[in-house]
């Protein structure tokens, strides 16, 4: 059976068939794949912007309220003096209101020798070297830096700007540099406003090699949440708008993802289908990385149409091979094998003695060619064995 030309055509056209489908199948899968990575690039595109204009909008917010105290007599008197019992005295009260307000995290007054002079969020600890990007910067260029940057309990906003003796709300440079003030904020709450706006989960991640494990054991008691210090190798997550942190998982390198993100995978969880893309977020130097930010796209309903439409192949595909093998053995029975049944049939008939078998043509095609030469093959044949047997008989007359 294996031999046969039918079982041969046959087997070649449920080949191609099979490998059509096959391709057909790998393109529309491919297309799927650059539906989803377009569609978790768009999504990582409108985070960024998202988190940018948030922290725009945060920095202006921040700067307005920092203007205000910065031209307060009070303020400028009890720095420049060095009076840390009335400085702390009177900032209390108006970093507890703003606090409450706008979330504020810290209040740092720094010396100009980069000295902490007054911490408001712990008034007895003072006089540590504060090394910061932003409070150096500003202390070189005497004018306002805002970035985000991680330190050793985590991650914050600050900003920071010179305090001059003689300020005004018309002039905050007037007089002499009497130290630096810095305000910072929490932005992991930036993660829940984005969210609203765009529908997508978020997880924020530090790299541990840049925290303190002490200080983000106490900060995290502090805050009341469970220290996830041990969760992962290198990263910790800051915070995420879903409590399964085990989405934001990085066995990767996260100092390779980039500020304008990269597509990562695809995620099943709990029947929902997910890409998950990040993007860092650059230190106010820009020379290294603060954060990253990894993006939960849910992609489920595209998945479940594209799984819907390879369904439709596959099937489309099977009853396609199904009517043509029926077609074809069909047409290839009757224009090939019935014919070169017959040939073979009269054929044996004519060499078991039936001289008066001839075979008609069916066809002007290529079997019918062959009918018309097996024929005329028949007649040599008939014509030999005819003479032979004249030649028999007249041997065996006496």
């Amino acid at each position: 059976m294996f031999s046969s030309i039918r079982f041969k055509v046959v087997a070649a056209i449920v080949t191609s068939l099979v490998l059509g489908g096959a391709v057909i199948i790998w393109f529309i899968a491919a297309a799927h794949d650059e539906t989803l990575q377009a569609s978790a690039a768009g999504a990582t595109r409108t985070s960024i912007a998202a988190f940018e204009r948030l922290k725009q909008d945060e920095i202006r917010a921040i700067k307005g309220v920092m203007e205000l105290i910065a031209t307060s007599p009070e303020y400028r008197r009890h720095f420049a003096a060095r009076d840390r019992e009335k400085l702390l005295e009177w900032a209390r009260p108006i970093y507890a209101r703003y606090k409450q307000a706008y979330g504020f995290t810290n209040w740092n007054n720094i010396d100009l020798d980069h000295k902490q002079f007054l911490r408001l969020t712990k008034p007895e600890d003072f006089g540590d070297a504060i090394t910061r990007f932003n409070v150096s910067e500003t202390h070189r260029t005497r004018d306002v830096v805002a970035g985000l940057e991680q330190g050793g309990q985590g991650f914050a906003l600050r900003v920071s700007m010179p305090v001059f003796d003689q300020a005004t709300l018309g002039d905050l440079k007037a007089g002499t540099l009497v130290g630096i003030f810095e305000i910072g904020t929490n932005v992991t709450r930036f993660l829940e406003m984005m969210k609203e706006q765009t529908g997508d989960d978020y997880g924020m991640v530090l790299r541990k090699d840049a925290i303190d494990p002490k200080k983000w054991a106490s900060t995290r008691d502090y805050d009341k949440l469970r220290n996830n210090w041990d969760d992962q190798k290198d990263i910790v997550v800051a915070h995420a708008t879903t409590a399964d942190e085990h989405l934001f998982a990085y066995a990767g390198d996260t100092r390779r993802i980039p500020a304008t993100g990269a597509v990562l995978e695809l995620l099943e969880r709990g029947g929902r289908h997910f890409v998950r893309s990040a993007f860092s977020i650059p230190d106010p130097s820009g020379q290294k990385q603060a954060a990253v930010v990894f993006v939960l796209h849910d992609v489920t309903e595209p998945v479940v149409l594209a799984t819907a439409v390879r369904n439709r192949v596959v099937g489309a595909v099977v009853v396609l091979l199904v009517l043509v093998l029926i077609v074809v053995i069909g047409v290839f029975n009757r224009l090939v094998v019935r014919r070169l049944n017959a040939m073979v049939e009269t054929a044996t008939l004519v060499v078991g003695g039936d001289y008066q078998r001839h075979i008609v043509p069916s066809a002007n095609d290529e079997i019918g060619q062959f009918e018309r030469l097996f024929d005329q093959f028949r007649e040599i044949f008939v014509g030999l064995a005819e003479s032979a047997s004249d030649g028999e008989r007249a041997r065996k007359t006496p």
